[in-house]
């Protein structure tokens, strides 16, 4: 008698066979296969079922094995796939369908929810079975992938009835909804129209930001405010998010149609901020993927967790190695940073002048490679009692930026047809050199500018990747002086901060 399960390995799975041996000898129940704490603990989860349901295991030596044998597996939703084997042997009815099954399973039958449902779906799939038995709490969350049949179970009474022969109904996928209905808007935030431009080019663009400005300013508002003005999610966004989200076991029997918005406190470590673990676990950076990740108090962080954003930003996705294996996590996300400036740190709401010590005590975590892959830097200042105090209705603005971003979205999409979600922001050396071509007027001028402020390779590509997006959002098919001018303005970090 064999069935189907799973095993997770980041976002990812592998396919794994549950074969269980009936023999003669002392009583005794064993799980074998390089199976973690959880699993081997099912056992008791397991008898205890089967006594309550009226199948009690047999006075016999009872041997599960899980493989492949050599690679570890963990979670408890073994339970399901190991209970319905013991129950073909016990009623000799093997299953008639190659199912991929998985469950957590209580004391008195019941299946209960489990984390990482979409993997598993996509791993059956994969390999070409007839289908996944999943518990009702997370059918509507696997029934997003299509081309694999899903079935949900609410007890183990209704694996009994499919072995004795009754038929089990696949889930109704019912129609996608991707169309976003935010609650917040742009319109809210009071004044901070450079600000409003700059989350414009940045989202337009997907590129990198941070606000520097006195508290109580509006960056955390502003911030709030970027999802509002996102593209609405494709079906494969919405697939890739929710994977993550099912792995880290944030799905609540649904999908992910919003952008996310991640907000980690400062004091997160490295690990729940990159991600890892003993088990790897998708961090803050990849539950941010296709959306935003919001570090509020950006010199607050630690310096190593800071360190570890530089890869994932230049490369979208970030590698964790463990002894024998390594997991990739997907975390192409748009990073808004907020900060206040030395002295507002220092001075609270009095007039201060930080000393060149504390100036660089509190910039110390900003190392220069980290803040060259952050392409806007931009001032937030206090906003005026009138702009505060105005009466009215807030006006929509969200929508408006979000069609002008649509639209320079696609262009970007026809200049990089075929190439997959790619952003000016990920172009290459290449593909700057074919789309970035500078105006003869605009060389001078970046040069001088280059010098003057010190601009690194990476600066003056950055450079043009911005001038890029706020060409693309006039519309204008070649890159001008004037986008170059606001491109290398939005790169004065020396003028906010050092």
């Amino acid at each position: 008698m064999k069935v189907y399960t799973a095993s997770l390995l980041g976002i990812d799975g592998f396919l794994v066979e549950v074969e269980a041996d009936l023999s003669r000898g002392l009583p005794d129940f064993r799980i074998i296969g390089l199976a973690d704490t959880t699993i081997k603990e099912s056992s008791e989860r397991i008898r205890a079922a089967l006594k309550n349901l009226g199948y009690p295991l047999p006075a016999r030596r009872i041997t599960v094995s899980l493989s492949p044998a050599d690679l570890r597996k963990e979670g408890a939703w073994f339970d399901l796939p190991i209970i319905t084997v013991l129950l073909s042997h016990f009623l000799s009815r093997p299953m008639e369908k190659r199912l991929l099954l998985a469950g957590e399973v209580s004391l008195y039958g019941e299946v209960k929810p489990i984390r990482g449902a979409l993997p598993m779906a996509e791993i059956a799939r994969r390999e070409g079975l007839d289908g996944v038995v999943l518990p009702r709490g997370n059918a509507e969350e696997a029934s997003l992938l299509q081309g694999v049949p899903v079935y949900a179970v609410d007890n183990v009474q209704e694996i009994i009835a499919y072995l004795q022969g009754e038929a089990l109904a696949p889930v109704q996928r019912r129609e996608m909804e991707t169309k976003p209905d935010y609650e917040l808007d742009m319109g809210e935030v009071a004044g901070q129209r450079v600000a409003k431009r700059a989350v414009e080019i940045a989202v337009a663009g997907g590129h990198n930001m941070a606000m520097v400005g006195p508290p109580g300013a509006g960056k955390t508002m502003i911030a709030q405010r970027i999802p509002t003005v996102f593209p609405p999610m494709e079906r494969r966004e919405i697939e890739e998010v929710t994977k993550i989200y099912s792995v880290a076991g944030l799905v609540k029997n649904s999908y992910i149609t919003l952008r996310p918005f991640r907000s980690p406190h400062h004091s997160i470590s490295p690990v729940g901020l990159i991600g890892g673990g003993r088990y790897p676990r998708p961090g803050e950076i990849s539950l941010a993927h296709r959306g935003v990740l919001f570090m509020d108090e950006f010199t607050e962080f630690q310096k190593q967790a800071l360190e570890g954003l530089r890869q994932p930003l230049e490369e979208g996705r970030v590698v964790v190695t463990r002894a024998g294996y390594s997991v990739e996590f997907p975390s192409d996300f748009m990073l808004v940073a907020a900060m206040n400036r030395c002295e507002d740190r220092y001075g609270g709401l009095e007039v201060y002048e930080c000393s060149p010590a504390e100036r660089k005590r509190y910039y110390s975590k900003l190392s220069r490679p980290l803040v060259d892959r952050i392409d806007l830097w931009i001032e937030v200042p206090r906003v005026e009692i009138g702009d505060i105090l105005r009466k009215g209705d807030f006006p929509r603005e969200s929508e408006f930026m979000r069609e002008r971003i649509i639209k320079a979205r696609e262009i970007q999409k026809r200049r990089f047809q075929g190439r997959g979600y790619l952003t000016n922001s990920r172009m290459g050396s290449k593909d700057i050199k074919k789309f970035c071509p500078i105006p003869p007027e605009g060389e001078d001028f970046l040069k001088t500018a280059g010098e003057k402020l010190g601009f690194s390779a990476r600066s003056i590509a950055r450079v043009l990747k911005l001038a890029r997006t706020i060409a693309d959002l006039e519309g204008q098919e070649k890159i001008k002086l004037t986008h170059l001018m606001e491109a290398v303005n939005y790169r004065r970090v020396e003028r906010i901060i050092w």
